[in-house]
């Protein structure tokens, strides 16, 4: 189960769906065939409302994934928007602190965001994203830590504005983080995607079926819908898990990666 999990997560959903329905046109094919060949007398054809059912299921399961990726996808957007304010303004209240600790909490922050863009680069299992998350988990807590030493080091109204600006937005920062995390390990059970393969299978086997018994190759119709249920899940797995290729990683965390360019590279 782990393991399909993770070819789902590295984008291998679609190109498994359109296995799983050439597969199951083809067997609905040779079962058509071999129908033909005992039971030539008789009535070979799938009641229609199975077929109606069968099908309307398909769709509905679609739909429900559709929208549950749709969801996640806009949730865990809005939550890196908030990350890369927090990140930002962390970074500018630092002025509060002392020259020697508002490098250093900078240069923190530098670290932090990176590896919050970095989280799932060359990662080779759900565990390992898993374990990487946890780090920065860690190392938040660290810069916490250190943003709390660094403000009882500050004096005058430097230290009270540091109390009143510069620690509720680290507070923040860990906790939009904490959100994020939870969001991203907290996707849907693999075994919705199973059920829709499933479903996808019994109408492609139905599809080939028909085609063999009635004499029809309906190729262009096949190719049409194999085209179509592909697009479809192909846009669903790209939402479920928008970051697990390099380009898509870029593309979801742009705040993140503007923030970067804009703080640390172009300052």
């Amino acid at each position: 189960m782990e393991k399909l999990h993770w070819y789902f997560y590295t984008g291998y959903g679609p190109y498994i769906a359109v296995l799983v329905i050439s597969g199951a046109i083809a067997l609905g094919w040779l079962a058509g065939g071999f129908r033909i060949k005992k039971k030539s007398d008789t009535t070979r054809y799938i009641y229609g409302n199975y077929q109606n059912a069968v099908f309307g299921l398909v769709a509905l399961v679609i739909g429900f994934t559709f929208a549950a990726a749709m969801h996640h996808y806009d949730d865990r957007k809005e939550n890196v928007r908030e990350a890369a304010t927090s990140i930002s303004n962390v970074y500018h209240y630092s002025s509060y602190l002392l020259p020697d600790d508002r490098r250093t909490l900078q240069q923190k922050l530098h670290e932090y965001l990176d590896s919050r863009i970095d989280l799932h680069k060359d990662i080779q299992s759900l565990d390992e994203l898993e374990l990487k998350s946890r780090k920065i988990t860690v190392f938040g807590r660290q810069i916490l830590t250190f943003v709390l030493q660094a403000i009882e080091r500050s004096s005058g109204n430097d230290k009270i504005l540091a109390n009143e600006l510069l620690k509720p937005q680290v507070l923040s920062m860990l906790d939009i983080y904490d959100k994020g995390r939870l969001l991203m390990l907290g996707g849907p059970n693999v075994l919705i995607y199973i059920v829709m393969l499933l479903y996808l299978g019994v109408a492609g086997f139905m599809g080939g079926y028909e085609m063999s018994v009635k004499h029809e190759k309906d190729i262009v119709f096949t190719c049409l819908y194999v085209m179509v249920i592909t697009v479809m899940l192909h846009l669903i797995f790209e939402m479920e898990y928008p970051v697990s290729g390099a380009e898509q990683q870029l593309k979801f965390n742009s705040e993140l990666v503007n923030l970067r360019a804009e703080i640390f590279i172009g300052k």
